[in-house]
């Protein structure tokens, strides 16, 4: 507002400081919208000052370090998951190649030893299946236990094949293949718990 003249000047003085704010709000609206929403508890419909930052540009934080106590944590869970995968593991190729001596000293045949194999192979993909269901719905850390528990009941089942007979070998053999589905358990968390960079090597373990 231009005071060229002391008419104006005089115009001017007569005009109320509340009339200033109004006329100042009136004309710059689309500016205060944002504050005024702000206040009023209110959400903008569109911001209209524009800054120019890209929030693509804006470079993310960088992770802090880990502490010692997360690096021994970390190791502690993924010593327990490789534990269970040997448990799991183990279970196979430290019996395969004794099963058919062992069904034959029960007086089985090549029949029941291709019976036991094609079992333990069921069984695995039956547990794949169900461990996958169960990390999805419950976690790993149940499904973790609960393969150990199924391989401890398998195994003791299979040592106690002399004192039984064929069949309860056989049926251990399913058993002890149902606990080593637990191998896409095992990935999930070990996807979980590493980082993209990690994730190969531990994989690979």
């Amino acid at each position: 507002m231009a005071f060229s003249s002391p008419k104006n000047f005089r115009k001017f003085g007569r005009r109320s400081s509340s009339s200033l704010l109004n006329d100042t709000l009136s004309k710059n609206a689309e500016h205060f919208e944002p504050l005024l929403a702000f206040e009023n508890n209110a959400p903008a419909e569109e911001s209209h000052l524009d800054l120019g930052i890209n929030s693509d540009d804006v470079p993310e934080p960088e992770p802090a370090p880990p502490s010692v106590v997360n690096r021994k944590l970390f190791w502690l869970k993924m010593g327990i998951v490789m534990l269970t995968l040997f448990v799991a593991e183990s279970s196979r190729g430290l019996v395969v190649p004794s099963l058919f001596l062992y069904i034959s000293s029960l007086g089985g045949d090549a029949r029941m030893v291709g019976i036991a194999v094609g079992g333990f192979s069921v069984g695995r993909l039956v547990g794949g299946i169900l461990f996958g269901w169960w990390f999805n719905r419950f976690g790993g850390k149940l499904a973790l236990a609960c393969c150990l528990l199924v391989s401890v009941i398998g195994n003791i089942l299979y040592a106690l094949g002399p004192v039984t007979n064929i069949y309860i070998l056989i049926l251990s053999r399913v058993i002890t293949g149902f606990s080593t589905g637990i191998l896409s358990v095992v990935r999930a968390v070990i996807a979980e718990m590493t980082t993209t960079e990690q994730r190969t090597k531990f994989m690979a373990l």
